[in-house]
């Protein structure tokens, strides 16, 4: 029997690929667990380095806004300093800061002052640059509200934000917000998307309120009503937040989100959202709430990737190696077969190319029989010729469409034509429709019995706009303003246009075959020739600007813009700028004055920004103790958070005053100052309230600045006080502890002032508990 004893077992097996299968599927099943256990491990790794890049990406943009808040900051010290700043000033301070090098996305920086009604039109009297009259106009889209006007007074840099000069926003629902919240607290605030005044780009504002009165109001609706204006800054959205997070790692997308207004929209997004995987982050910046998410991107490197890759490819490699073993058993016998039907399929498919490549063709193809009569033809040439491929056929000869042409019958160029040999012609042709084309025909003679042609190939091209475009051409040339020529490799003029003579009273007769550099003056002809040959070698297109002879022996400035055409052929344009170049020379003398101004204008600069840091020091801080004023220190506390406030007063001050003198007061108020922050140290700010009164608030947990609390109690009364004169006094502080107390409803916005009184009636317990101490709210 055939085959033996194995041989129904072999006739299964080419049957059917049971077993290939059986071991494929081991296989796949082994691979695929192993696989997906090194993707779970790492997928958790990678949703720990998203969350890491996400707090950097928060980091940078808190550090970015702080920097940015120091330059209102000290833009509101110097008004805060000064009874009237002159648009002088600041434009002095603003350059002095260098804010457009130093802080990407920045468009303009101002002041914006609060202005009652009735003194609005004396303000707009003097609103402009110099004190010359401008305009005050609300906000496009928006008008003024009720109460003052909120009015742009000054801006920089001044020529590029000039529209901003003299806008009331009072009345713009965002702008408004944002001021407003800026006033009651105190500190930054910045508002949500805006369209910028210069471009309409996104943009958004950053508000520092300036206060008329001095200290500002403990309370929200006190500092409300004290603000005289505000310190702006406006920023490009897109530069800012591009400029934060467009340095981190590039294979993280990061987009963020405006959490504060209706529908969270989206502000910012480095590229696509590639990855699945997603790390959200929020952060509280100039007051609003922004959402980063962060995805992994295209080039993030997926961990573990690489060895379940490797697991994978190994697995398949031993599951295929082990099926194709399996497979060999059951496919020699198809072998003939699949091969037979391959070589069919690919003998079609190249006659199915071949159809394609005549049909897909953009040039306009038929073939004719050795009788002219049309055999084939393809899309192209039914759309060139405006017949399909069933009426083309149908004609009797393909000289039938010269007789609806014009010029010489395709009938009398075949005529002419033997095997092998092609013509190639001009030809017009007048479409069923009436429209008339020109077509580049090239027809070809295909080889036939006895020597007489077999058929013939015709290939057409439109020209038409081709045409049309040289007679375009030759219009300009005849009416251009400017002078237009053609100009040899030499040099030497082909063609030019009437404007030469208008211009430089040169006919065309005059300059045809003459060298171009015959007319350039003596010292530019050796720059514009080396030039000119760069345009010639394919190098570039080239502006050369040279004094060219007039007809009447004059020289005029004239401006050539050269092109290469062809290899030997240059297109030149020419213009007339003898004013032009005039005017540029009036304009460099102008320049040098202005030069001589702008190092004055420097040195100005320097003092000016020496007198603010100046200002803004002692704006800031006490001068006799050098803690920060009682102004100060409670704008800290509002913008800082603090966990707790303590309070001190040197005990028997007057007594001191009183005995030794007020110079050993002051010794006295230095040292006690002094000590308290080396006591205090980083965890806490001090400052002199007033007198002999200080307050410190803390930063760190309310237990541990209790403490620290203590500490200063007892390093003022560690060891005497040096007053001079070999004298020494033994010196004690009495203390008010409060932790952070929650706002009263009535006043919500007020913690501040509700923690600072709780540690002042404590203060006044340590008194009446014998001084020396500290009391705790």
């Amino acid at each position: 029997m055939r085959g033996g004893r194995f041989g129904w077992l072999l006739r299964a097996l080419g049957r059917g690929p049971v077993l290939p299968l059986a071991v494929a599927a081991a296989g796949v099943i082994a691979t695929a667990l192993l696989t997906a256990q090194l993707q779970a491990e790492g997928a958790a790794r990678d949703r720990e380095r998203l969350a890491a890049e996400a707090a950097q990406a928060v980091q940078r943009l808190e550090t970015r806004l702080a920097a940015y808040e120091s330059v209102l900051l000290g833009g509101a010290a110097l008004f805060g300093a000064s009874e009237e700043v002159t648009a002088e000033e600041w434009r002095g301070f603003v350059e002095g800061m260098r804010v457009g090098q130093r802080y990407p996305g920045f468009r303009s920086v101002g002041y914006a002052a609060v202005v009652p009604e009735s003194e609005l039109p004396a303000f707009a009297a003097r609103l402009g640059p110099g004190g010359t009259p401008a305009e005050v106009r609300p906000v496009p889209g928006s008008g003024p509200a009720a109460g003052p006007a909120w009015v742009v007074q000054y801006v920089e840099p001044l020529e590029e934000n000039r529209g901003s000069l003299g806008v009331r926003f009072d009345g713009a629902p965002v702008q408004r917000a944002a001021a407003l919240a800026a006033a009651r607290s105190g500190s930054m605030q910045m508002t949500g998307t805006v369209p910028l005044v210069r471009d309409g780009a996104p943009g958004f504002i950053l508000f520092v309120p300036v206060y008329g009165e001095r200290p500002a109001p403990f309370d929200a609706e006190g500092r409300e009503r004290a603000t005289a204006g505000w310190v702006f800054a406006v920023f490009a959205q897109e530069e800012f937040y591009r400029a934060a997070l467009g340095v981190m790692a590039p294979e993280v997308e990061i987009t963020v989100f405006d959490d504060s207004a209706a529908e969270g929209p989206m502000l910012f997004a480095t590229g696509g959202q590639a990855g699945e995987e997603l790390a959200v982050r929020r952060a509280v910046l100039g007051g609003r709430v922004v959402r980063l998410e962060v995805r992994p991107g295209a080039a993030f490197p997926v961990s573990n990737a690489a060895l379940a890759d490797t697991v994978a490819a190994a697995g398949t490699l031993l599951t295929v190696l082990l099926a194709g073993t399996a497979w060999l058993l059951v496919t020699w016998r198809r072998r003939a077969e699949a091969l037979a039907a391959r070589r069919t399929k690919e003998l079609g498919e190249a006659l199915a190319l071949q159809r394609a490549i005549v049909d897909g063709a953009g040039l306009a193809i038929l073939a004719t029989d050795g009788q002219g009569r049309i055999t084939r033809a393809n899309p192209a040439a039914e759309a060139l010729l405006g017949m399909s491929a069933e009426e083309l056929r149908a004609l009797p000869s393909v000289g039938h469409l010269a007789a609806l042409g014009t010029g010489r019958g395709l009938a009398a160029l075949i005529a002419e034509l033997r095997p092998g040999v092609s013509i190639q012609r001009e030809w017009l042709y007048r479409r069923p429709g009436g429209e008339l084309l020109t077509i580049w025909v090239t027809i070809s003679a295909l080889p036939g019995e006895g020597g007489a042609p077999g058929g013939f190939v015709f290939i057409g091209r439109d020209v038409t706009a081709e045409r049309e475009a040289e007679r375009d051409r030759d219009r300009v040339f005849a009416y251009s303003i400017d002078m237009l020529a053609i100009v040899t490799g030499r040099g030497r003029f082909k063609r030019v246009s009437p404007a030469w003579e208008r211009t430089l009273g040169w006919k065309p007769e005059e300059l045809i075959g003459q060298s171009l550099w015959h007319f350039v003056h003596p010292d530019d002809r050796e720059e514009q020739i080396a030039r000119a040959r760069a345009v010639l070698e394919g190098r570039d297109a080239c502006d050369l600007r040279g004094r060219f002879r007039h007809a009447d022996g004059s020289w005029r400035w004239v401006s050539f813009n050269a092109s290469a055409a062809t290899d030997d052929e240059s297109y030149v344009v020419a213009r007339d700028i003898t004013d032009i170049v005039r005017a540029e020379e009036e304009m460099e003398e102008t320049m040098e004055v202005l030069r001589a101004n702008a190092v004055a204008l420097e040195e100005q600069a320097a003092e000016l920004d020496r007198l603010r840091i100046e200002a803004e020091y002692l704006a800031n801080h006490d001068a006799l103790t050098g803690a920060l004023n009682r102004r100060a220190w409670f704008h800290q506390a509002a913008i800082h958070s603090p966990t707790a406030i303590a309070i001190f007063d040197i005990d028997y001050f007057k007594k001191i005053n009183d005995t030794y003198g007020h110079p050993a007061g002051d010794v006295v108020l230095r040292e006690v100052a002094r000590r308290l922050e080396a006591a205090a140290g980083e965890a806490g700010v001090v400052g002199r309230i007033g007198g002999e009164e200080f307050a410190v608030f803390f930063t760190v947990p309310a237990t541990e600045a209790k403490e620290i609390a203590l500490r200063c109690v007892g390093e003022v009364a560690r060891e005497p006080v040096a007053i001079g004169g070999g004298l020494e006094l033994q010196v004690t502080v009495s203390g008010g502890f409060a932790p952070w107390q929650p706002a009263p409803e009535d006043r919500p916005l007020d913690a501040l002032s509700v923690t600072y009184e709780a540690a002042d009636r404590a203060l006044y317990r340590a008194k009446e508990a014998g001084r020396h101490r500290l009391a705790a709210a």
